[in-house]
């Protein structure tokens, strides 16, 4: 599956996040994780650049909030990858040497 096709099942068919959006997120996870791992990105990785494609999609909107209240109810943000993401990005991480 493409990261595309992978995204759009994660979301769900009431998801209504357009392609032109998507792709764009898509474009910056791919380059967020070939920054960090130092690795171009394969097919192999599609499966990490969904979900870190998928959380910054779920972000949207909070970009820049720590935390807000509504009524007695308070929602906080996470501003980096869950630990989830992290393991998969470290375990696919080459360590450039100088």
């Amino acid at each position: 599956m493409t990261i595309l096709e992978l995204v759009k099942t994660f979301l769900g068919p009431n998801d209504t996040s357009t392609v032109a959006l998507i792709n764009a997120y898509i474009s910056a996870a791919t380059s967020e994780f070939e920054e960090f791992t130092h690795v171009e990105a394969a097919d192999k990785d599609n499966d990490v650049i969904a979900q870190m494609t998928i959380f910054r999609l779920n972000q949207r909107g909070g970009e820049g909030a720590k935390s807000e209240s509504f009524d007695r109810i308070r929602y906080e943000y996470m501003d980096e990858y869950p630990n989830t993401i992290m393991r998969q990005l470290r375990a696919r991480r080459k360590i450039r040497t100088i």
